[in-house]
């Protein structure tokens, strides 16, 4: 899951949610993380899915990108347009480990 949680809205905006990444995969291809890539994507905050870059306001100063990968004891079973709300919950006790990489971006 990719979020800004600086955007001037009640909740953090979901730039991409990914669903299906295998347990051994060591790297992504270029264009797995767009819409047409090889994974189940959930539909951001926005409707959109894939992702397309940091995009915040210009003048609103430093926006985090926060990018966060779990690790699941079992598969999720939810369908490949699924919204980034139901994967997160349909991940709720299936979490044995979580990474997070928190990057700043400006315009």
């Amino acid at each position: 899951m990719i979020e800004d949680p600086d955007a001037p809205l009640r909740r953090p905006v979901i730039h991409l949610a990914l669903a299906g990444i295998p347990p051994n995969l060591t790297g992504f291809d270029e264009g797995d993380l767009t819409s047409g890539g090889r994974f189940g994507h959930g539909t951001g905050s926005r409707g959109n899915k894939g992702y397309a870059g940091p995009r915040p306001i210009p003048g609103h100063g430093p926006h985090r990108y926060v990018f966060q990968l779990y690790a699941l004891a079992t598969p999720l079973s939810v369908p490949r347009n699924a919204g980034a709300r139901s994967i997160i919950a349909a991940a709720d006790g299936k979490v044995l480990a979580r990474g997070r990489l928190t990057g700043l971006y400006e315009r």
